[in-house]
């Protein structure tokens, strides 16, 4: 079951939301989740599911922070599951951890690797359950929050342009913001550890998964209104990005 905790107000500006779920043991993996732009710090107070690694799988750890996916990530829960999770801004959790986009690699890493202030000695499966997981997050959250650098303004305006933009396009941003495209994109790379191309592409999958989902929905017809040059590079991407093929469920998001 999956629900949403509560934001506090003075940690909004850089945690978009913070969720938790619970499962049953599964004999089959989960539909892959598709990348959305932004990272998440994961604590699992249940057994953590196994994650595919290089054609295996390995047993996830019970805390970690997991930096841009740029692919789909296939999980197996194969035992009760319970988590908490912290979901960033796409700009958000490098000047929380005061690291650089390039750190964010697509994988889970050790928060107290990132921001060595952090306590390695309080691990996450000492505590009793969820409730104790979301005050014991919280109040790692602003630990980091009173030592982050400031959110660069100029990536929170070229969020929102691609953000709102269906099939998002590049080449009016410069003209737009008053940039160059090399200066932009050094400073988003910096900011979210992902390339702007890369990110529009993840935003219009997302967007793409969305305009699928409605029962009326026509192939054709999404495919034009979002940029695509046919329907056979749609499909390119969403295999690429998420996973699946058009006719199948949309996959699961992180949040």
């Amino acid at each position: 079951m999956f629900a949403l905790l509560p934001t506090p107000q003075d940690l909004a500006p850089w945690v978009r939301c913070i969720w938790t779920l619970r499962t049953d043991a599964s004999a089959h993996p989960e539909p892959p989740i598709a990348p959305d732009g932004c990272c998440e710090w994961i604590l699992h107070v249940g057994t953590p599911p196994l994650m595919a690694v290089e054609g295996g799988w390995t047993r996830q750890s019970h805390e970690f922070l997991f930096g841009q996916l740029t692919g789909p990530l296939h999980l197996h829960g194969d035992g009760a599951m319970a988590l908490i999770a912290v979901r960033f801004h796409p700009h958000a959790a490098t000047a929380l951890l005061r690291v650089s986009g390039p750190a964010l690699c697509p994988q889970p890493m050790d928060p107290a690797r990132l921001a060595p202030g952090l306590r390695r000695g309080q691990r996450i499966d000492a505590h009793a359950g969820i409730g104790d997981a979301y005050r014991a997050i919280l109040a790692r959250l602003r630990f980091l929050a009173a030592r982050a650098r400031d959110l660069d303004p100029l990536v929170a305006d070229v969020l929102q342009r691609l953000d709102r933009s269906d099939g998002a396009r590049l080449t009016p941003l410069p003209r737009e913001l008053g940039f160059s495209l090399r200066t932009l994109e050094r400073r988003f790379l910096a900011a979210t550890g992902l390339g702007m191309k890369t990110y529009a592409r993840i935003q219009r999958m997302q967007q793409t998964l969305h305009a699928l989902s409605r029962p009326e929905a026509a192939l054709a017809v999404v495919a034009q209104e979002l940029g695509f040059s046919d329907q056979a590079h749609l499909t390119r991407e969403l295999a690429a990005l998420a996973g699946r093929r058009p006719q199948c469920a949309p996959p699961l998001r992180l949040s």
